[in-house]
């Protein structure tokens, strides 16, 4: 029974480590983009640091926190469904709920 259970983590380790990586690759660059914008130049009263033109306030630090994590909240739920869901069962579920067939076309030949 170990054995297993060891197949089986090493199973959710692999898929979990895909999906990562491929968050890494499409968010990473965007998450430091919005760190640096957010944190240097978001108004605000208490100073963290300063330096040159840059100066890095809490409120902007919170901010940047707060629409980092929404973003990667919501970057890895979509590469997660993505990675789970195949491209046939996705079209057959939209094309039951009723969406036109031109829409579920484009959605298909996107994907």
């Amino acid at each position: 029974m170990p054995f297993f259970r060891y197949v089986w983590s090493l199973h959710c380790w692999l898929a979990f480590s895909k999906v990562f990586a491929a968050f890494f690759k499409g968010v990473t660059l965007i998450i430091l983009f919005i760190f640096i914008i957010q944190g240097f130049f978001y108004p605000g009263d208490m100073v963290l640091w300063s330096g040159w033109i840059f100066i890095l306030k809490q409120e902007g630090l919170s901010y940047t926190l707060l629409l980092t994590f929404k973003i990667v909240a919501i970057t890895a739920s979509i590469i997660l469904f993505f990675q789970i869901t195949k491209t046939k069962d996705l079209i057959i579920a939209l094309e039951k709920l009723g969406t036109p067939k031109k829409v579920t076309y484009v959605i298909m030949s996107t994907l």
